[in-house]
């Protein structure tokens, strides 16, 4: 039997019960009937994808996400990035991860390189 709420549908009088309140039914594990989280569920996709500003966006661990090409820098460098780091992509490729192509750079020199290409269509080359 279908419960109707406010032209909602629920599983059961319990979950609707529960809606009217404000409050959700969640399974203990997290996860509807048949469902599995990260590498085991059908749709994984390696962790990686590309976010709304055109980076790399990869899982590092279980519901936290950095860009990767942050995580490539700080795994070449052994160390995390300090807060005025940014990292830098050389060629302008914003999917092109490669160490080679990034550069280390803080956010004054960063924003006056990018600058410089927009305004004077230049190519700048960080020293």
């Amino acid at each position: 039997m279908n419960y109707f709420l406010n032209r909602r549908m629920f599983c059961s009088k319990k979950c609707a019960d529960l809606s009217k309140k404000g409050k959700h039914f969640i399974p203990k594990n997290g996860f509807k009937k048949g469902q599995t989280a990260g590498n085991k569920n059908w749709n994984w996709k390696g962790g990686k994808h590309i976010g709304t500003q055109g980076y790399v966006v990869m899982t590092t661990a279980p519901n936290k996400t950095d860009l990767e090409h942050r995580v490539v820098m700080e795994r070449y460098l052994g160390r995390k990035l300090n807060k005025g780091e940014q990292v830098h992509h050389i060629n302008g490729i914003k999917t092109d991860n490669r160490i080679k192509n990034l550069q280390l750079v803080d956010w004054h020199e960063h924003g006056r390189v990018h600058a410089l290409q927009r305004w004077h269509k230049k190519e700048v080359g960080i020293i």
